[in-house]
């Protein structure tokens, strides 16, 4: 299969966006950066549509909802002004702002599950934050990482019949940071389930669904990523090719 870049997008207007976020429930690709802004980009021409600024300093998140028995998914996005914005699912307006009582956020994940809204929060302490939407409040804290935690991915594993009840213990929530560790978390128990560890600092990382089983991958500092079996806690596959640290 022959490979090569289809597109170039530069906006002089703005500094290099650092934060990408797209999803099949959404008509836009959207792009963040240290700027201050959120751009909402056409998925085929990737020409800018609309551009929002919610946030009084630079941008260190943005998270789209898996949507689950919900209309629209969630939008949001955390700077270092210590504020959540949520935005409007078609243009990019601050639709709601939230300001949870945590230090500086580093990253952030969203579950949607009908009415019920949370965001995932990495905080630069090394705490795992669980920030309900629904009462504006902190409901879990995780603590373990001993360092900034710098990614965060949450989905709910395995199938959910309509009409039933969310089932907490299917949340799968995992996390990675500068303590060169990946840690998955039990979301009742709101204690670590399995630690990952790194050679060096980990930048991003998915879960992703597959049948009962998450499948998780990693990215480090070192320009590898690893496909792991979570619960044998072994890496599968590691990935070569990246020059350079692999960024969210």
């Amino acid at each position: 299969m022959s490979q090569f870049l289809i597109q170039t997008i530069v906006d002089t207007r703005a500094r290099p966006a650092s934060l990408l976020a797209t999803s099949t429930f959404l008509d836009h690709a959207l792009a963040a950066s240290v700027d201050r802004t959120v751009r909402y980009l056409n998925p085929l021409t990737y020409e800018e549509e609309s551009c929002g600024q919610g946030h009084a300093r630079g941008i260190t998140g943005l998270a789209v909802s898996e949507c689950i028995q919900a209309q629209a998914p969630i939008i949001c996005s955390s700077g270092r002004d210590g504020v959540l914005c949520l935005w409007a699912p078609r243009k990019a307006e601050v639709i709601r702002k939230m300001t949870p009582s945590c230090t500086e956020i580093k990253t952030l994940s969203v579950f949607q599950f009908g009415p019920i809204c949370y965001i995932i929060l990495g905080t630069k302490d090394g705490k795992v934050i669980i920030y309900d939407c629904a009462t504006d409040s902190i409901i879990k804290t995780f603590l373990g990482h001993r360092s900034s935690v710098l990614c965060s991915s949450v989905v709910y594993r395995g199938k959910h019949v309509e009409g039933e009840p969310l089932v907490t213990r299917h949340i799968a929530i995992a996390t990675g940071g500068k303590d060169r560790t990946v840690r998955v978390w039990d979301f009742d128990k709101g204690k670590r389930k399995r630690k990952l560890k790194h050679p060096k600092l980990v930048m991003c990382l998915a879960v992703a669904r597959e049948s009962l089983k998450p499948v998780l991958i990693s990215g480090c500092s070192n320009g590898l990523l690893y496909l792991w079996d979570v619960a044998l806690g072994v890496i599968l596959q590691t990935f070569e090719g990246h020059q350079e640290k692999i960024y969210r």
